[in-house]
């Protein structure tokens, strides 16, 4: 867009005549500078279009990768627990088994030790012991009967 006359001879008056003139060529300059800018302007609007479909086709190649090696650890995980639960059960299972026999055992020696209080202990050594161990309270009640006399008639 030219300057104006008006303009321009405001501009002669103000500042002379080589001063204007040369600040009106500088600005219809600029405004041929525009229409450039307006390109360049266009043009790195499609670059940053570009760019960014780029970068956006970048990211899914990424994000698809991350999924990819998501699901290749996620399987990995699987078929470890798979093998630490055979471990595990195979493991319980021996265990089990140990118990068992370590039980089997416990309860024979019990039955053992059963037989052997029984043997020892029957009825007329239970009754004997009854009778020796009454005999000795009667005769420590009679020592403390006695004594408790001796003092009374002191």
């Amino acid at each position: 867009m030219p300057i104006s006359p008006h303009v321009l001879r405001k501009l002669q008056e103000a500042l002379g005549a080589e001063a204007a003139d040369e600040l009106g060529s500088q600005i219809e300059g600029m405004e041929a500078n525009r229409g450039d800018i307006r390109e360049l302007r266009h043009e790195m609007q499609l670059g940053f279009a570009r760019f960014d479909a780029r970068l956006e086709q970048r990211a899914a190649e990424i994000r698809g990768e991350i999924d990819k090696r998501c699901a290749e650890i996620r399987a990995e995980m699987d078929k470890r627990f798979a093998e630490l639960r055979v471990e595990m059960n195979k493991r319980f299972a021996e265990l089990r088994v140990e118990m068992n026999e370590r039980f089997a055992k416990l309860e024979a020696k019990v039955d053992g030790l059963e037989a052997k209080l029984d043997g020892l202990v029957t009825k007329e050594v239970l009754e004997r012991k009854l009778h020796e161990q009454t005999g000795l309270f009667f005769a420590a009640w009679g020592i403390l009967l006695a004594s408790s006399i001796a003092l009374r008639f002191r």
